[in-house]
């Protein structure tokens, strides 16, 4: 699959897929997850909790 076919299917621009790959942007959350989900993963965050002291 080219870059091109692979953005598509992942529904990302060309240009997007392109920087996230050279490291020229810091994708979201969301942007990761449309790039994982062929291949059945998925990225999540959550806050923990943590006691200063």
């Amino acid at each position: 699959m080219t870059q091109a076919q692979y953005a598509s299917f992942t529904k990302v621009s060309v240009k997007t897929l392109r920087n996230i790959e050279k490291g020229n942007t810091d994708p979201r959350i969301s942007m990761v997850n449309k790039r994982l989900k062929p291949d059945g993963f998925q990225l999540s965050a959550r806050k923990l909790s943590r006691k200063v002291g």
